[in-house]
């Protein structure tokens, strides 16, 4: 992605903030922090992921939280803090166990299994 991309999805974010619906704005903040994630902007997007997660929680959206747990999760990994990306991994794992969803389990299930060998989650 580029910056001037990124530039008109935050713009896009301020407006939207004002005006639209909470659930809006917990999704339009996760794909933020999915924007800075993938330019490795792990930063930036803890930042927009937490956002998200705070506004699913007092939405009681269970199952938008595991979501934004398991990319935290991918973060933390990332950032080689292994027993805080095993934390969030289990917390979204157990809600979508909650829910029945095989695939999203079986997702989150991978990522567990890559922490049994955290030197293969490197990136170069």
């Amino acid at each position: 992605f580029s910056f001037s991309l990124f530039k008109e999805r935050f713009l896009f974010y301020i407006n939207f903030m004002r005006w639209g619906s909470s659930d809006g704005k917990a999704i339009t903040l996760h794909q933020l922090g999915r924007i800075a994630q993938q330019r490795r902007q792990f930063d930036i997007a803890e930042k927009w992921y937490r956002m998200s997660l705070e506004i699913k929680e007092k939405l009681e959206d269970e199952y938008g939280k595991a979501i934004t747990l398991h990319q935290l999760g991918m973060i933390a990994e990332e950032r080689r803090q292994f027993d805080e990306a095993e934390r969030l991994y289990l917390q979204a794992k157990a809600i979508f166990e909650k829910y029945k969803d095989k695939h999203s389990l079986s997702i989150v299930c991978a990522s567990l299994k890559r922490l049994e060998n955290p030197i293969s989650t490197t990136t170069l």
